[in-house]
């Protein structure tokens, strides 16, 4: 066998390995994060002092077991807490927020992260408020 021809199946080898190795890396199955409810929540007044809280439900929509890593807010004066933090294929949770608006007036505006092993890594839900006097 010619050196040209080793080297035409080398070619032919290595194309094979990367479309192979394509097709597995891009077939692999993974969570997939789902929000159920809207993730754009808009009150349109609440007086200042008062509470609202609010329940978002999301789905693992994926093949994978999905993991919320870590909950972010942009506000103190926001709890949110996961009910499920690891789910299975299928499975449902709901993160249950709770926002005080004591010293708050105006437009507000809160962002809650929920960052996990999905892709993309992370879901955010905002809340806009109008507090009221």
């Amino acid at each position: 066998m010619s050196s040209r021809s080793k080297i035409v199946l080398r070619l032919i080898f290595l194309f094979a390995i990367m479309i192979f190795w394509g097709t597995f890396v891009f077939c692999q199955e993974a969570p997939k994060f789902k929000f159920l409810d809207s993730r754009v929540i808009n009150v349109p007044s609440i007086r200042a002092g008062e509470t609202y809280n609010v329940s978002v439900r999301y789905k693992n929509e994926g093949n994978q077991t999905l993991v919320i890593k870590k909950v972010n807010k942009t506000c103190n004066c926001t709890k949110a807490v996961v009910q499920h933090k690891i789910l299975e294929p299928g499975a449902s949770g709901q993160v249950d927020i709770t926002i005080d608006t004591e010293g708050k007036r105006g437009q507000n505006t809160i962002v809650i992260t929920l960052a996990t092993n999905a892709k993309p890594a992370s879901s955010i839900i905002r809340i806009n408020l109008n507090v009221i006097p």
